[in-house]
């Protein structure tokens, strides 16, 4: 066995194992329930059920993680693909809405289990092998084979993740570092302006983007 976890109400055990499998059992009598959980391709290093004990999350050698019907033992949908390397823990927040794994890719990714996308990438400079999420859920704890313990801001929503690193940012591209990037427009964002974040700062930034606000059509300060 490689890992083993009790369901929230204490009734039932799931246990991960290197024979490709992940495997429930009533707490009570020790006596397996169902049939195994089986579909990955290599050994299933980790096994979690969900708040609600309805869904169990399993990560594997293979380099993904899926979600079961405890019920009925059936996967739920396509695997959680995007690691390059083996995945070696996961954890469901409290709510059930999203789902964290770690991986030997030196990253750990956060979940958004109905787009199943991932939606955000810690980084470790070695494995990371382990992974949490506080209980209420607005945090991650990655522990990695590089001798350190990261905690990491969760965000409800992409808007809160924005507005965070708009105020954390020291600065913003500039205009010839914009233009080389063939999707991003010449003008800088506006909070670039109005947060006063390098180089666009200046009385003359500010006088273009009330120019540009007041429907005119004026021309890009020239650099600094």
């Amino acid at each position: 066995m490689t890992s083993a976890a009790f369901s929230r109400d204490g009734t039932r055990i799931v246990t991960a194992s290197s024979d490709r499998t992940a495997r429930q059992w009533d707490a009570e009598t020790g006596e397996p329930i169902g049939r195994p959980l089986a579909g990955h391709t290599d050994y299933v290093s980790g096994a979690a059920f969900s708040p609600d004990g309805n869904r169990i999350l399993t990560v594997s050698g293979d380099k993904t993680a899926r979600l079961w019907d405890a019920g009925t033992g059936e996967q739920i949908g396509l695997p959680f693909t995007g690691h390059t390397d083996i995945v070696s823990s996961a954890a469901f927040s409290s709510d059930g809405r999203r789902i964290v794994t770690a991986s030997w890719d030196r990253t750990a990714r956060l979940w958004d289990i109905d787009a199943r996308g991932s939606i955000a990438l810690l980084g470790h400079p070695d494995r990371v092998l382990s992974v949490a999420f506080s209980p209420d859920g607005t945090r991650v704890v990655t522990a990695s084979s590089d001798g350190t313990v990261r905690l990491w801001d969760v965000f409800a929503d992409p808007r809160e993740l924005i507005s965070a690193a708009k105020t954390v940012a020291p600065r913003c591209l500039t205009t010839e570092q914009r233009a080389a990037f063939f999707f991003l427009a010449a003008e800088p964002p506006a909070w670039c302006i109005t947060m006063a974040k390098w180089p666009y700062q200046t009385a003359a930034w500010k006088a273009w983007l009330a120019d540009q606000r007041a429907g005119k059509d004026p021309q890009l300060p020239a650099a600094q």
